[in-house]
């Protein structure tokens, strides 16, 4: 029997903050410790970080995802920038920093693990996307403002789908653009109107799962993509 320790972490107030652990032997999961408990030596603490601009401390954290090392790379939204944690909280370095530089991101919402190792970032304010080294190194720029293919307005979700395609969330253009991991453009789906087979209304994330989810729309590939509730948002 497989047994799996899961942490389920929220987003509050600047706060990375752990909302439950279980552990779980196949698809079972064992009852969940009444409080939560304070984290040991060489265990992790059950919230971390907190509002500001130090690093380790965070102004609207968005988004995470886990490298295959265990380390956290977390959208620190507020402060234009991605922030690479270890699992325990400490700071291992900062991804990008405020501003419309190369290496700078305004407003970022979404970010993608590509297979090499870099980190793919959606730039929502400088209406672009970004990829940096894991040290956080510019390895490319993809994009600008407009309507026309690899151009965004407003970029949030961003996904790489298991046969290696970029998908990303280009909001107020109202679809989902395709790339690949060197940005070259592939294609697009979707579009605004209420005519089209695939009419989108703002979408902001994307998933690529096996799984199909209520309230998600649906392609070849595996992905599904979230818009919001309001259409005019």
């Amino acid at each position: 029997m497989i047994t799996r320790r899961r942490t389920f972490i929220a987003f509050a107030a600047g706060v990375l903050q752990a909302c439950g652990t279980y552990v779980s032997g196949g698809d079972r999961p064992a009852a969940s410790p009444p409080t939560i408990a304070t984290a040991g030596r060489n265990a992790s603490p059950d919230f971390f970080g907190r509002k500001g601009t130090a690093p380790g401390f965070f102004d609207g954290p968005v988004a995470l995802s886990v490298r295959p090392g265990g380390t956290i790379l977390i959208v620190d939204a507020g402060n234009g920038r991605v922030q690479h944690v270890a699992p325990d909280g400490d700071s291992i370095g900062v991804i990008a920093s405020p501003g419309s530089a190369s290496g700078q991101v305004r407003f970022p919402e979404g970010m993608a693990n590509a297979p090499d190792g870099s980190v793919i970032v959606s730039d929502g304010g400088n209406n672009r996307i970004q990829m940096f080294t894991a040290d956080g190194h510019v390895r490319g720029i993809w994009g600008q403002s407009g309507a026309g293919p690899k151009a965004f307005a407003v970029p949030r979700g961003v996904v790489i789908s298991r046969t290696g395609v970029v998908h990303v969330a280009d909001s107020r253009n109202h679809r989902i653009q395709r790339l690949t991991t060197d940005g070259r453009f592939l294609g697009a789906w979707g579009g605004s109107g209420m005519g089209l087979a695939w009419a989108w209304h703002g979408p902001r994330r994307i998933r690529c799962t096996g799984r199909s989810r209520t309230g998600r729309k649906r392609k070849p590939g595996g992905c599904r993509f979230r818009e919001p509730p309001d259409p005019t948002a």
